[in-house]
């Protein structure tokens, strides 16, 4: 059974997120998380959650009591898949509401586009 550092680190890189990234999603000392994916030290329980929601896994697969099924690489019910939520939850730190929701309208709108020339291109080649 794998530790509770191994686990975060786990689903670290199934996000393809570097230790410095997370740092500046959440403010955690990459020498802090390095600790914690060693094993050297464990976070504490808003710590946890900070991280489970960033990765988008359970605290219970964190800390070892669940399966990973709830990880990054499944999409939600509007199709989006984890990955590209947590890249659209980029820093928008300067940016008014108004601001952030046009940026996130547009995302979505160029998201569409593209997942329409994916499929076009597959049935074409079929």
């Amino acid at each position: 059974m794998s530790t509770l550092g191994e686990r975060l680190k786990k689903a670290r890189e199934r996000k393809g997120l570097s230790q410095i990234e997370v740092f500046r999603r959440t403010h955690i000392n990459n020498k802090t998380l390095s600790r914690y994916e060693k094993d050297g030290t464990e976070p504490d329980t808003e710590t946890l959650k900070v991280l489970s929601d960033l990765y988008e896994v359970s605290t219970d697969y964190l800390l070892g009591k669940g399966s990973d099924s709830n990880t990054a690489d499944k999409s939600d019910s509007d199709g989006i898949p984890s990955a590209v939520k947590a890249w659209l939850r980029a820093d928008t730190t300067g940016l008014t509401d108004e601001e952030q929701e046009m940026l996130q309208e547009d995302l979505s709108e160029y998201f569409e586009m593209r997942k329409n020339r994916i499929l076009k291109s597959k049935n074409r080649k079929n």
